[in-house]
Formats: C-alpha cells, structure tokens, sequence
C-alpha cells in the first residue's frame, strides 16, 4: 500500500475493512496464501531459499511501528516460515477480532523444496484468535474438492481418523466417499467433527473484471446452489468479489437481495405449522429437543393442517446430542389414498433439504433405512417454491445411455450436478417438447445417436428447451494416436469430457492424426468433437 496512490499511499485496506465489520456486526476472515508470490518471484524473495529450519522469535521487531501485542512466540522455521508467522501474528493482533484463517493449498514451486510449517501457524492462531476456523489446510473446515459450488450425496462432517486431530496432517479430503462406513475400519481411532465448506463465486472467475462482459450467476442458481450445499450439510462460501470503488456491483447485490427474498419466503414459513406429527418434537424448532428412533430403521409421520401443494422438506439431525447417523433415508406422501415416495437422500447432519416435484397432500412420512444408531431427529419442516423451469442438462456416456436432470447454465466452474426435482419432457424427432411429449422418467439408451430436445415444465410454465444431437454410442470404440503409441487415445473417445486425448506439443512430420475404430459398419452424414474445455495452457 505504501507504494499505492490510493490514500497517498497511506491507506490500510485490511484496517477499513475490520472496522466496517465491526460496525456491522459481521464477523472477519482472513485469506492468506501459503505461497507468497513476491517472495517467489522477487530476486531476493526468501521462499525456497534453502535457509535451514532453526530457533526463531516471532513476531520480529518493526522499529516504526511497534505492536501494541507484546506476545512472542518461538518455533522452529526456516526464512519463510518465520516470513509467513510474522505476517500471521500482525494479521491476528493488529485488526482481530479474526473468525476465519483461510488457507489453500498453494505450493507453485514444490521444487524449491519449501515446506510449510504448518503446526507452528495452527498454534499461533489457536493462542491469538481462539475462536477462528482454520479452513482447508487444516482441523476446522475443509475444501470439499470443487469450486462449482457442487455437493456429495452423502456428505458426512464426522471424519474417521487414523491417529489424533492434533498428530493429523490433513490432506485434502476430495473424494466422494470420505466417511462411509466402508471408511471405518480396525485403523480408525477417532471420529472429528471436520465440516465441508462448498465454495464457488458469484462471477466468472474470482476477482471483478468489468459490468458489461463477465457473467454473473443468477438468483435461480445461485438459489440452487444455496438448496443444495446448506441443504446437503455443508457450509456455503459464495465469493463477492469488490469493484474499483471497492463496492459490490449492482448486478450481484440485485442477486444477492432477490436470493435472501427467497430463502426468507420459502424457509421462513413451515407449512407444518398448526399441524401434528407422530413425535410434536420434530416441529418445535427446538435443536436440543429430539424424536429418538427406537431402532436404526424407523418411520416418522407429519400430518399438515390441510392439503396443500409442497415441493421441499427439510431435516435436521440431533448432531449435538446424538451426532450424525441416518445413511440413507427418503420421504413418502400419501396421495389419493396411498404411500407415494417423492424424494431421497443419504446422510441428513445438521441440515438435508429434500427437493421434488410438487405434490398436493396432507401428510408426509421420512423412512430412515439405514443407519449407524438409532438416529434422532430435531427437525422436520415442510415448505413450497413457487420456482420457475430450470434449463435441462443432458449427459450421455459411451454406451449410449443419457441421463437428464435440471441444473445451471452458468458456464465457468460447472458443478456437474442436475436433480430431478422438477417434470422434464423431452422429443426425440427434432420437434420442441411441451406435456403431451414424453416423461423422462429414466435414462434413455441411445445405441444409434439421436436429436434430443427437452425441457422442464413446472405447472403451465415451460422452461428453455436444451436441444442436442447426440452421437452414436462409442462402447468398444478404439483410438490410436498417429505419432506414437500413447494410452491416452482412447480418452478421445470414452465418453467423459473431463478427460482428453493431447496432442504432442511440437507436431510431428505429415501433422498430428488420431486415428478411431468404430468396430463396424455405420452409415454417416456428419461428425463433431468437443475441444478440451478446461485444461490448463
């Protein structure tokens, strides 16, 4: 900043900031890079420098500006790590209170051999913030794998672990089964209450460009996004990034007003109330009163004061008293006189919303199928969306078989997740679809290709139409690079457009060839590809 026009090169961004939290009662959290660039790039930056790890006192002395905190520290640490504790203690001392310590794994140049001491920065901000969360390298929170704003199916926050939380080096936790049952076995020794945290940006890409080109989510998905990570127990990080005046643009804040309209119109009236249930428990919003099943698979009915159209439930486990139990579990309607199951799910924790196609009853039923114990449930509220038609997102594999289900448009980041919580029709003769077209109501096996349309249709309203014309089916299909034999060929034609075939980087003599067997005779009018859409370059 001192280099800086703004302020006169006098201004303290993270001080201004601190302040207006304070004075609006928000709670801060930092992010501070584990890589330094300028200590990486600067002639005589210090990351990586090869300095030997030995006895050193933080914070160092600042001449011109000493610390009102007269703590010191001594931990072992090489230059970067003392470089790196030093900015930690002013972050933490000078503009606390301080609720969030962020960290990615950032490591640019692991060939330096530059370590991170990461032990020494956890003790320091557990004695000079108390009360923060440490995010992503460490024992609070943790990335969930993605920055598209997806979920797991079954998210679990209570983790397995091999030996004690403070001897734990945590490693990113990415994949999709971190906690099944499948993950407990003779070498579990402790169960920690370690939450995913599903982040994603309200933009193309994480800082402010400009107002005029760079896409911003939509209250539809960002709505969505909102259902699906609250509502699938996690923790939703939605970044904001500032503009020139160091204000929210008027785009996203219009979003961001539209979606908490929403959340307080549709989770802030529970159609259950005036209603019964087989344990009233469940509907006193009360998270230390709970339903006790008697036995690991049980069955809990609400009864609404009248029949009415619904399209969301939401459950909340005991997770204070009784941790995290249900595995699998769906929800029943009765509807013209029977038992009719509209939604399903895995793990519920602290918070599941289930999402379905509306439906017009008076009374709902969960049914918990699987579970580690008896489970208890604090919470069951019932409520409606009046939302409008999703796109459709079509996906197909190499045997021909394509799935639908609605999502976003948005195209930076894609989180790859579509549900079927609202009616999709869909035409396979090129002609748009409307209620007489067919349902889909399972995967469609499209051995020869095909031209797809569909579309979502929420009561008399018709979403966009998602038209593709699909391919024939690639099972058994083989590919060979022209140049060289090289496994990766055949990633041309597997069906999964997150794994690509490259090309060498120099082309070779006569040019770059990739040569396909189809494995039998087919007539053809055409083909496509699909460029690789998020390699780095």
């Amino acid at each position: 900043m001192a280099s800086s026009p703004w302020r006169d090169g006098q201004g303290d961004v993270l001080r201004e900031l601190s302040e207006s939290c304070q004075k609006y009662g928000l709670r801060l959290g930092i992010y501070l890079s584990p890589a330094d660039l300028y200590q990486i790039e600067s002639p005589d930056g210090v990351y990586g420098n090869g300095s030997d790890f030995t006895t050193r006192v933080i914070p160092r002395p600042v001449h011109d500006r000493p610390f009102a905190d007269k703590r010191s520290f001594t931990y072992e640490a090489d230059d970067y790590n003392e470089y790196f504790l030093n900015q930690l203690f002013e972050l933490l001392t000078e503009y606390g209170p301080v609720y969030e310590l962020w960290f990615d794994g950032a490591h640019p140049k692991p060939g330096t051999g530059q370590t991170y001491n990461y032990d020494a920065w956890f003790d320091m901000i557990r004695q000079l913030a108390p009360d923060a969360v440490i995010f992503g390298k460490g024992p609070d929170a943790r990335w969930c794998g993605n920055e598209g704003g997806a979920t797991r199916e079954a998210e679990y926050n209570v983790l397995p672990l091999p030996q004690a939380p403070e001897a734990y080096d945590w490693p990113d936790m990415m994949g999709e089964d971190v906690a099944g049952r499948d993950k407990i076995d003779e070498e579990t020794r402790y169960f920690h209450y370690y939450p995913a945290e599903t982040n994603t940006s309200i933009r193309h890409g994480w800082f402010w460009r400009n107002d005029d080109e760079q896409q911003v989510r939509s209250a539809d998905d960002v709505f969505d996004i909102y259902e699906r990570s609250v509502g699938g127990n996690s923790v939703l990080h939605l970044n904001i990034p500032p503009n020139k005046e160091g204000q929210f643009s008027q785009r996203d804040t219009e979003v961001l007003h539209e979606v908490g309209r929403r959340i307080r119109a549709v989770y802030g009236v529970d159609l259950l109330a005036g209603g019964t249930a087989s344990d009233l428990r469940v509907m006193d919003s009360n998270s230390d009163t709970r339903w006790q099943a008697p036995a690991k698979a049980a069955e809990l009915v609400v009864q609404l004061p009248q029949v009415t159209t619904v399209n969301r439930v939401m459950l909340q486990e005991a997770i204070a008293h009784r941790g995290e139990r249900v595995e699998v579990h769906h929800v029943e309607a009765f509807i013209n006189g029977e038992w009719v199951k509209v939604a399903e799910g895995k793990t519920i924790g602290y918070k599941r919303i289930l999402r379905f196609p509306s439906v017009t009853t008076d009374q709902l039923k969960l049914v918990i199928s699987q579970s580690r114990l008896a489970p208890a449930i604090s919470r069951f509220s019932v409520h409606y969306y009046d939302e409008p038609p999703k796109p459709v997102v079509v996906r197909y594999n190499a045997k021909g078989e394509v799935t639908l289900g609605v999502g976003t448009s948005f195209v930076w980041k894609d989180h790859g997740t579509a549900d079927r919580s609202q009616s999709i029709y869909y035409t396979l003769d090129g002609s748009d679809p409307d209620a007489h077209a067919s349902r889909y109501d399972a995967s469609i096996v499209l051995p020869l290709g095909g031209h797809l349309k569909a579309r979502a249709i929420v009561g008399d309203r018709m979403g966009p139409v998602s038209a593709l014309r699909i391919g024939i089916a690639k099972e058994g299909w083989t590919a060979t690079d022209g140049s060289v034999e090289s496994t990766e060929a055949s990633r041309a034609v597997d069906g999964d457009i997150n794994l690509v075939w490259m090309s060498e980087e120099q082309p070779v003599k006569g040019g770059q060839s990739l040569t396909i067997d189809m494995t039998r005779l087919y007539n053809v009018s055409g083909m496509a590809y699909l460029p690789a859409t998020q390699v780095d370059t």
